[in-house]
């Protein structure tokens, strides 16, 4: 296991994603890397997320962007007016990036491409906890624009 960037620290995750088979591998992945960090809760829609993060206060939100009722867009704009703090990593397949990417530039969130495998979501989480590293993200930006322009 690899907990170097989280020994010191209580990690919470909130996973929003509209999709159980998402959450469930997303789950899976973060039990299989980090024993100590907290899945805080999982919502369906970005209603939920919203709520969550209120009353859950985790440290990382894991947002997807398409869901029903409130898509992460709104709800991604709803949880930064409640905490502008707040560590998002936003995970899309199709969304409109440049919206991600204004997000992005501003500071407010990272960026995980669908689908992902379980090392490209343990590298964004590390980001995020730190920080953030904004060429890594621009770099994974520019690949996604990529594959969407062909």
């Amino acid at each position: 296991m690899d907990n170097n960037y989280l020994s010191d620290n209580n990690i919470s995750v909130l996973i929003a994603d509209d999709e159980e088979g998402v959450r469930d591998i997303i789950k899976e992945y973060l039990k299989q890397t980090y024993e100590n960090l907290i899945i805080a809760g999982e919502a369906t829609n970005g209603k939920e997320a919203l709520e969550l993060h209120k009353k859950l206060k985790p440290t990382i939100i894991l947002l997807d962007m398409q869901m029903p009722l409130c898509d992460g867009k709104t709800a991604l704009q709803k949880i930064l007016l409640y905490n502008p703090k707040a560590k998002i990593i936003v995970m899309t397949c199709s969304e409109n990036l440049e919206n991600i990417i204004n997000f992005v530039k501003a500071g407010y969130c990272n960026y995980l491409a669908k689908p992902f495998y379980h090392k490209e979501l343990i590298q964004v989480i590390k980001e995020t906890i730190k920080g953030g590293n904004k060429e890594l993200i621009y770099k994974r930006l520019e690949k996604k624009l990529k594959e969407i322009s062909q």
